[in-house]
């Protein structure tokens, strides 16, 4: 076997070395300081309006309320590239807002993909925020969202929206939907009021869909006709006192009916269709 020249030798020996104390560094805080870096990457950005009357988002989106009379748009912008994360624009009271990043993501060195694997691990850290006025109601909130979706103490009249590939999480809320679809995430509801924009005599009225996930909610009070149907995944409601005394329910599960007889009133102000094809259905 051929033996290595002395020069090669000391060559792989000072390599190896290297490679050593680079993953010690790595270890003892090289990743905390690339973390550093990647927080500065990223800058806070902030958009003010004053009339929102809607909106039509393609983003995942934050919606609470605000601490003064006006909207502010919170978001980040890559400093690297100098472009916002975001696009938005208003125009008649309407707030358009929807991801800056279209078609192939390119990288400028070898750094940049590290810093964006960073960066992807606290995604929820970066997902812009909607403030909105208190007692101020939104008049339609529609769009298409990849992401996760969180509202919070907010009134929206007409509500039509489709997600995936997140959680939606609502709370303290009133809203009148006409369709909300959800693939693939969690969705909660929780100490809000659903409104159907439907007569109570339509035999359509809200629908909410799920698929891929579960949904959950605490002290859900339904005002309307309303449709609730999962495929795979489970159900579990909790009623408001005043939804439990007024509302007819036909529910099933994995296409077989369930009878309900605390909430059997044909003569009722209020309606819900529930089933889940592939999972547990609670109602309480």
């Amino acid at each position: 076997m051929k033996q290595l020249k002395p020069f090669t030798k000391i060559s792989l020996s000072l390599l190896t070395m290297g490679t050593i104390l680079s993953l010690i560094g790595y270890l003892a805080g090289g990743w905390t300081n690339m973390k550093t870096v990647a927080e500065n990457y990223f800058q806070p950005q902030t958009a003010s309006f004053t009339d929102i009357r809607s909106i039509e988002v393609n983003e995942k989106l934050s919606i609470m309320p605000s601490p003064d009379n006006q909207f502010h748009l919170h978001y980040y912008r890559n400093q690297h590239k100098d472009i916002d994360l975001l696009s938005h624009q208003v125009q008649d009271g309407k707030l358009t807002i929807s991801s800056a990043y279209q078609g192939i993501v390119t990288y400028d060195g070898l750094l940049e993909p590290i810093l964006n694997l960073i960066n992807d691990q606290n995604v929820a850290y970066y997902q812009p925020v909607l403030q909105v006025p208190k007692n101020s109601t939104i008049e339609s909130l529609t769009g298409s969202i990849q992401g996760d979706v969180y509202l919070d103490k907010v009134t929206i009249q007409n509500l039509e929206l489709t997600a995936e590939d997140g959680d939606i999480l609502i709370e303290n809320s009133q809203l009148s939907f006409a369709h909300l679809s959800h693939l693939n995430g969690e969705v909660a509801i929780n100490h809000s009021t659903l409104i159907s924009p439907k007569d109570i005599s339509d035999t359509v009225g809200s629908s909410l869909t799920i698929e891929d996930g579960d949904f959950k909610a605490e002290n859900l009070k339904l005002e309307g006709r309303h449709n609730i149907s999962n495929y795979n995944g489970s159900i579990d409601i909790s009623l408001h006192p005043k939804t439990k005394t007024d509302i007819h329910i036909d529910a099933s599960q994995n296409n077989l009916g369930i009878d309900l007889p605390t909430y059997s009133n044909p003569q009722a102000t209020n309606y819900l269709h529930i089933s889940a094809l592939d999972g547990e259905l609670s109602i309480r």
